[in-house]
């Protein structure tokens, strides 16, 4: 049903506004009532929320944005990657999560912003000390996900060049306030150019005898890693 209801959406999509339209399409109500096996009676937002689906309006709405960005405006966005760019999942690396009982010789910390029309930064820390720090320009139209994707994405390409005379000790710490990223990176049914990207690295470094884990790290709570990639 999903695919049916928003064909053609963008040459009709002001009509969603109107309430007899509105009502035409919230007859999916009853689609998400049989997923639920819930009465009759339940509303239609109610029935969204029981059912873990979207409302059909928002759906066609981001279809149109994207139609909109990409198809008229020539903006380039995160589409998900073509599948036969796809690894095999058996090539894709677990991503763990940091462990309390390991001392990590190298520690990564994410940020990104919004304000200025958007940017990134990343740094690296080598036992404690600065080694590295980077920071991005970025489209006005990038979400603070995606901004904390490419800082990841352009670190972990920065920590390659650090294999040197850290043979015997490669152990990295990944902390990042995103945790729609960390979600991301786990799920191996999300194919976003990004997420594939930074799995890509993330299986390089690995055949460069790297142990990574990831972890979330909350914003201005007077972590020094965190709150100096944050300046």
């Amino acid at each position: 049903m999903v695919p049916i209801l928003p064909y053609g959406a963008p040459i009709w999509v002001e009509a969603i506004r109107k309430t007899g339209t509105l009502e035409n399409i919230k007859k999916y109500r009853l689609i998400k009532i049989k997923i639920a096996k819930a009465y009759r009676t339940v509303s239609y937002d109610a029935s969204c929320v029981i059912a873990g689906v979207r409302p059909i309006q928002i759906t066609i709405q981001q279809k149109v944005q994207t139609y909109m960005a990409t198809k008229i405006n020539n903006l380039e966005y995160d589409a998900p990657l073509e599948a036969r760019y796809w690894r095999h999942p058996a090539e894709l690396e677990i991503i763990h999560e940091l462990e309390n009982s390991i001392l990590y010789t190298t520690e990564v910390y994410i940020d990104s912003t919004e304000i200025g029309d958007g940017g990134a930064a990343g740094i690296i820390l080598v036992n404690g000390k600065l080694v590295h720090q980077l920071k991005f320009k970025l489209c006005g139209h990038c979400s603070n996900n995606q901004a904390e994707q490419t800082a990841i994405l352009k670190v972990l390409e920065k920590l390659e060049e650090l294999q040197d005379g850290q043979d015997n000790d490669k152990r990295i710490a990944v902390y990042t306030e995103s945790k729609v990223t960390l979600d991301l990176l786990q799920n191996k049914y999300k194919r976003n150019q990004l997420i594939e990207f930074i799995r890509n690295k993330i299986i390089a470094l690995a055949h460069l005898k790297w142990t990574m884990h990831f972890g979330s790290v909350k914003g201005h709570v007077a972590i020094e890693g965190n709150e100096l990639v944050d300046r």
